[in-house]
């Protein structure tokens, strides 16, 4: 499941902090500062190999300590003043 759309317009990818909780510990606080490789220089390599069109998604894995998940673990996902939602594991 993913979130509902939130518009990249006047959002910095360069200054974005993040958190997950699952069932209730917090597993990842983020930020994207840390990145290996900030946003456009991923968009640029990732572009350079295929083309990517609106609506395409961008997965960069996560930092180690988030775990396994399993069915019936809750996630909770908090990006302040865009996204504050918890998602159930099927």
């Amino acid at each position: 499941m993913l979130t509902e759309f939130v518009a990249a317009d006047g959002i910095d990818p360069t200054q974005l902090q993040f958190t997950l909780h699952i069932n209730g510990e917090l597993r990842q606080a983020a930020d994207t500062r840390l990145m290996a490789f900030d946003v456009a220089t991923l968009i640029a390599w990732i572009s350079s190999k295929f083309t990517l069109q609106a609506g395409d998604l961008i997965y960069t894995g996560t930092p180690e300590g988030v775990g396994a998940i399993h069915s019936g673990d809750v996630l909770r996902l908090t990006w302040p003043q865009h996204i504050e939602q918890e998602f159930v594991v099927a």
